[in-house]
């Protein structure tokens, strides 16, 4: 099995947009962790949205497992922790018009 890296992975999140925000979970600032077992095809990415009742919660998990299991990780283990609460960058601020 080829090795997967955690930046590939990391790029490959970048794919799964927040529907509400419309940008990448990446660039939002959502990913917190993410790590590769590719020995056995596992991960587990640690990451936070805007607050720990978002109605998407479920959907973008599954969105993370799919693109995931897309390049061989078959084993994704999705962890939310809202401990900082999700604060967002100046660049995303600036983006979001906030």
């Amino acid at each position: 099995m080829e090795k997967i890296s955690e930046e590939r992975a990391m790029r490959e999140l970048e794919r799964v947009i927040d529907p509400e925000l419309g940008l990448d979970i990446v660039t939002l600032g959502f990913v917190r962790g993410i790590s590769v077992d590719s020995r056995n095809g596992s991960a587990r990415v640690v990451m936070t949205l805007t607050t720990p009742l978002c109605p998407i919660r479920g959907e973008i998990a599954g969105q993370v497992r799919k693109i995931l299991a897309g390049i061989g990780l078959a084993d994704v283990t999705v962890d939310f922790s809202f401990d900082p609460p999700w604060k967002p960058s100046p660049e995303v601020r600036a983006i979001l018009g906030l």
